[in-house]
């Protein structure tokens, strides 16, 4: 299997139902806990000040680098942010509109 035996063994403690070992469940739960993890976007979508800096400056042409780092540095008032979670905003639903007007550009 090449895998070392900490773990196999965590796998099967974490992913064993009635205390038995099923693959199929196994992967199911793993879906499951995926599915269920947090959207790191949440933090754009839930805050609108940060949400409308972003887009107003991702149309005007900077890059998310640029942005994280002008929030980091300059926005003090705005909640840091990483330039991986605004791309990742941008492929989620809600940045989507603001990902198809960047591409018309």
């Amino acid at each position: 299997m090449s895998r070392s035996a900490s773990a196999i063994c965590d796998e099967i403690n974490i992913n064993k139902v009635n205390g038995i070992y099923n693959p199929y469940k196994a992967q199911h739960k793993a879906y499951v806990r995926r599915h269920n993890a947090s959207f790191r976007g949440q933090k754009i979508i839930n805050n609108k000040k940060l949400r409308s800096f972003i887009e107003s400056n991702l149309l005007d042409g900077q890059s998310p680098e640029g942005i994280s780092d002008r929030i980091k540095h300059q926005e003090k008032h705005l909640p840091n942010i990483s330039k991986d979670t605004i791309y990742q905003y941008l492929r989620s639903p809600y940045g989507k509109v603001i990902g198809l007007q960047l591409k018309k550009k």
